[in-house]
């Protein structure tokens, strides 16, 4: 019966290519011998969800694996060499293969669910439909790093959400464990609705841009046709028509270019490291700037921050690393400016052809030697235009 089953199946999924065959084939027979939900390694499939899994497992590239599924690289490439796949239990015995692994191949492939994104209170947190829309989709499509090191969810409840990943609703999302109402306001705040991970997530006529090497933030979708005044010169008594940003101003220079909206921003901190303890002497402290949906390399740098309350400014030294890490700006420098007061704001030049989307980090260090400093750095924004390179 079984047999019967996988050739029917595979004829009406026939298709001229070789591989195509082969995972028709793969997913025909995973369908043929699957009647009920399966648990491996604690993870559990539905039984089409185990099909489609395993002819993933049989049938993609190392990149596909790597790059689409999220697999790490050595991990891929022993699913690669282990090939023939029988059933998820055997895909489960290969190195490296562990139940995150597993969960990620469920999760890709349950991504076909239709998200309900209703407004309303979960959790006692409410949120509007835009809203849900947004936690949804950062949920279902984040990055682990930026879900931790942005929206500051623990590692764990974040591990969490990847093996529910295909989180169809937000009652989903709140049933999942460590998803907390702390959680989902963390969520909320993190999320925005215009994000996108791939071009698919945009609607069309849109593209997704500015999604980062590092994965700590999210892309966003913009419509890049043509805007008028695009591309025109632009002063401090001449402005830019609307729809448009004049960049290059801030970089000195006497005349900038007109460039659409979206290619500036401005970025604060995630809001559990948006304020900087001045360090002791000898020590440093850091945050960062989580950078997407811009461009690719970056024209305008200006930094923006409140330290009126640092005592004896003089012992600090304040630079900012781009996210290639190969271009580090000196904000301020104690030393050099012979203990005036950290300014309020100030264009910082870069290479301008380093990449503009990603982390941008700010060190603060203090010297030895002398009063030691104190205080606060609060009110942090980076503000940036870009172009294409």
């Amino acid at each position: 019966k079984a047999t019967v089953s996988v050739l029917n199946c595979s004829l009406r999924s026939l298709h001229p290519s070789p591989m195509a065959v082969l995972r028709a084939l793969s997913l025909c027979a995973a369908l043929a011998l699957a009647s009920a939900d399966v648990t491996v390694e604690g993870v559990t499939f539905t039984d089409g969800e185990a099909a489609e899994a395993l002819a993933v497992a049989n049938t993609a590239s190392f990149e596909t694996l790597h790059y689409t599924f999220d697999v790490f690289d050595w991990k891929a490439h022993n699913i690669v060499k282990g090939r023939w796949y029988g059933d998820l239990a055997a895909l489960g015995g290969v190195d490296g293969v562990t139940p995150f692994v597993l969960a990620l191949l469920r999760n890709k492939v349950r991504e076909g669910c239709v998200w309900k994104a209703e407004g309303g209170a979960y959790g006692g947190v409410h949120f509007t439909d835009s809203e849900a829309a947004a936690v949804l989709n950062a949920a279902n499509r984040a990055s682990f790093a930026s879900l931790v090191h942005v929206a500051d969810v623990y590692g764990w409840k974040v591990e969490n959400m990847f093996r529910a990943r295909g989180i169809c609703s937000m009652g989903d999302l709140a049933e999942v464990t460590g998803v907390t109402p702390y959680v989902l306001n963390l969520l909320k705040s993190y999320a925005h609705e215009d994000a996108c991970y791939a071009r698919a997530e945009c609607a069309t006529g849109e593209t997704c841009v500015g999604v980062p090497f590092d994965s700590i933030a999210a892309g966003r979708c913009v419509d890049q046709a043509p805007v008028l005044g695009e591309g025109a010169s632009c002063t401090e008594t001449q402005p830019c028509a609307p729809d448009l940003v004049c960049s290059g101003l801030a970089s000195g220079w006497t005349e900038g270019a007109c460039r659409p909206a979206w290619m500036g921003n401005t970025f604060a901190p995630p809001v559990h490291v948006a304020v900087v303890a001045v360090p002791a002497p000898g020590k440093t402290a850091t945050t960062f700037f989580a950078v997407g949906g811009l461009s690719s390399v970056p024209e305008d740098v200006v930094l923006r921050m409140d330290a009126s309350g640092v005592v004896n400014p003089g012992a600090l030294r304040i630079v900012l690393t781009d996210p290639s890490g190969g271009n580090v700006a000196v904000y301020y420098d104690g030393a050099a400016a012979g203990g005036a007061p950290i300014p309020a704001l100030a264009a910082l030049g870069n290479s301008r052809d380093d990449e503009v989307n990603g982390r941008w980090t700010l060190t603060v260090t203090a010297q030895k030697g002398g009063a030691p400093p104190s205080g606060m750095i609060a009110g942090l924004a980076l503000e940036l235009t870009s172009r294409w390179d």
